[in-house]
């Protein structure tokens, strides 16, 4: 996210159908609420905030994973965005499509960050 700088990119990478501007973020930092029961990866803030969630595990992400993170992440945030290395069932697609929320796995990571070796 250090290197977004309002790229233009494809929708795709991200679960959606149009392409997207990657602000460039004055902080990015994880969450910790006050009484440490809300925890996120990352808080990526500019003109909209982004929150981020991380799943490095070899399960596909499920709808209760989707369901979870919205839950925490929607108050604090206009853009929501769930990285699962192996990718997600085909209800959690559908539900983070209905949320709002971006959604990407390992193989879109990496096409995202070959775009940003080239620039």
């Amino acid at each position: 996210m250090k290197l977004f700088t309002y790229q233009n990119i494809e929708g795709s990478l991200f679960g959606i159908k149009s392409p997207l501007t990657l602000s460039k973020f004055r902080k990015i930092d994880k969450y910790i609420s006050a009484d440490g029961k809300t925890e996120i990866d990352i808080l990526a803030e500019n003109k909209i905030r982004w929150a981020v969630e991380i799943k490095w595990k070899t399960k596909a992400a499920g709808v209760k994973e989707i369901d979870s993170f919205f839950r925490k992440a929607s108050p604090l945030a206009e853009k929501c965005w769930y990285i699962s290395k192996a990718g997600f069932t085909e209800e959690a697609k559908a539900l983070a499509s209905q949320k709002g929320i971006l959604f990407s796995a390992e193989k879109e990571l990496q096409i995202l960050e070959n775009k940003f070796d080239k620039t």
